[in-house]
């Protein structure tokens, strides 16, 4: 998110319904960017279950541990956020680029490790199979090494073609499944 206000900020500044339009759009995805994706995602997950043909109990439960998921990676994630915005953007203004990578593998390590034992001890105690703790633990993963990935992407100030290339991957993902 580091420099947004300042693209949005010239966005907010042309004059027009369309512009405002647009102005709106944009800031409206960049905040609620992770929310709207995980709520795709599950919503194209029921689907794609139903249409396979599982079970209601078994759809509702892993509606739940997705959720859970979500939640999990995204509340670790928001530990480093501000501060990682704020280096990120500070790196850049004195053109310290060799330094953004080793930030972010740092924040992952510390994220990886920290979530996954606090999200690891929450799903022991959660009464379901083995199978499905493994595979939440892994998505929860993944997704914290993905909105981390997402953070510094947004560094690079081209909000279009991160929005496209994340539906991209939505797309891929699902028609995936019909492929299989």
């Amino acid at each position: 998110m580091a420099g947004i206000g300042f693209s949005l900020k010239r966005l907010f500044s042309k004059k027009g319904f369309f512009s405002l339009c647009r102005a709106y759009g944009y800031a409206g995805i960049i905040c609620a960017g992770p929310m709207i994706l995980g709520v795709i995602l599950l919503a194209g997950i029921a689907m794609v279950s139903r249409l396979a043909g599982m079970e209601q109990h078994d759809r509702e439960l892993m509606n739940c541990m997705l959720t859970y998921s979500l939640l999990a990676s995204l509340t670790v994630t928001s530990w480093f956020n501000m501060a990682t915005t704020r280096y990120v953007s500070d790196m850049l203004y004195e053109e310290k680029t060799e330094k953004i990578m080793p930030s972010f593998y740092g924040c992952c390590s510390i994220m990886l490790v920290a979530g996954g034992i606090a999200y690891g001890i929450f799903l022991h105690f959660s009464g379901v199979a083995f199978k499905y703790k493994a595979v939440c633990l892994w998505f929860a993963l993944i997704l914290i090494v993905v909105w981390m990935e997402m953070v510094y992407l947004t560094a690079l100030k081209d909000y279009k073609a991160i929005v496209l290339a994340f539906c991209v991957s939505l797309m891929f993902g699902f028609s995936w499944h019909w492929y299989w």
